[in-house]
């Protein structure tokens, strides 16, 4: 409509000549609200979207975005669902800066698909032409404090014996060279199902195959198995379980093999309790763990991340974990810890440094 009035307390404060507000439930293509800013970096910057809702299961979202002390940049947006359980989304964003001659680009693309059964596809591309453009514009915190980034391709399905999956992970890196950056091409494996023994005793079995390379650099194969045997009981809302085992890491690296093993043990007793929060349960469960991993023998085997950590380690963990359900449905999950590293006891006498950093984290579905 048109000669709108915005009023305050009857006196007239704004006028607009015309208006158009959509009250269809249906997507419909136009502009959307425009952001205006300013901040010291950016100077004065405006941003103006426009969304276009092109099929019934797909919309674009093109937006410029002038920054005064930058320059322009020009992005496009497209969302999509293939069918039920099948959807992503794809982002790419091109910058032209006051002070460079090219334009620089940011990629990003996500896809996630749920098959039949347990099978789940997902593919994440995450690509940026000028790192250090892209810290120093970032929009948030994270963007700014960026390390690397990771393109994959991630498939897994379950079977009778466990989760059988794929990984081909390719990894951006900011702070060292890129041909000295580790690439995972790829990682097969299996993460083994309990399976049952005898009474309450059972087994899990872990079987993963990573073949590591980069141009410059420690590169190589690496199997990872491990063995297990465990017991677990329950009495009332008491839960106790132990575990213990053996893993093995089996390398070849430079026309060279190698090998570490080493045991590991865990024993967890556990509580739960239910209580009330308004119409909200709260599901309370205090527990105290202690875990234990002997020490590798081979100190030539190369290193390539965290699964190849040999050495000794001994620690108690006081946890505890809060779950809020709504309706049966899980709403938010609450978990803290704070493990004591008992090889740094000494003489029997507990200090301040003993403790490792106290570790929360919180989910919200």
């Amino acid at each position: 409509g048109g000669g709108g009035v915005f009023s305050v307390e009857k006196a007239p404060v704004f006028y607009l000549p015309y208006f158009f507000y959509p009250v269809k439930l249906k997507r419909q293509s136009g502009f959307l609200p425009p952001r205006v800013g300013y901040s010291g970096t950016r100077g004065a910057e405006v941003r103006v979207p426009f969304y276009l809702a092109f099929a019934d299961n797909a919309d674009l979202t093109l937006t410029t975005n002038f920054q005064e002390k930058i320059g322009w940049s020009e992005s496009a947006k497209l969302r999509y669902i293939l069918a039920e359980n099948h959807r992503g989304e794809a982002e790419i964003k091109i910058l032209k800066g006051f002070d460079s001659e090219g334009a620089e680009a940011e990629i990003r693309a996500d896809h996630i698909s749920r098959f039949v059964g347990d099978a789940t596809l997902d593919i994440l591309a995450d690509y940026v032409t000028d790192k250090a453009r892209y810290k120093e514009l970032g929009d948030t915190l994270e963007e700014r404090s960026t390390l690397l980034k990771k393109s994959y391709i991630y498939f897994s399905d379950s079977t009778g014996y466990g989760s059988l999956f794929g990984l081909g992970r390719w990894t951006e890196s900011f702070n060292t060279p890129q041909d000295e950056t580790l690439q995972q091409l790829p990682s097969l494996g299996l993460w083994g199902k309990e399976y049952a023994l005898w009474g309450p005793f059972y087994g899990l079995t872990d079987a993963v195959f990573d073949n590591f390379t980069r141009e410059v650099g420690v590169k190589g194969e690496r199997l990872r198995l491990s063995q297990g045997f465990a017991i677990s009981r329950a009495v009332g809302s008491v839960g106790s379980k132990a575990m213990g085992g053996l893993k093995a890491n089996l390398y070849r690296s430079g026309g060279e093999e190698y090998e570490e093993t080493a045991p590991w043990a865990l024993a967890e007793v556990s509580h739960s309790s239910l209580g009330y929060l308004g119409a909200a349960d709260i599901l309370l469960t205090p527990s105290l763990s202690w875990n234990f991993q002997g020490e590798g023998e081979d100190s030539q085997a190369p290193y390539f991340d965290a699964n190849d950590d040999f050495s000794k380690k001994s620690r108690i963990t006081p946890k505890l974990e809060s779950l809020a359900l709504l309706g049966g449905r899980d709403l938010i999950h609450l978990s803290v810890q704070k493990p004591l590293d008992l090889l740094s006891v000494t003489d029997g006498e507990i200090n301040k440094n003993d403790w490792l950093p106290l570790k929360g984290e919180v989910g919200i579905w």
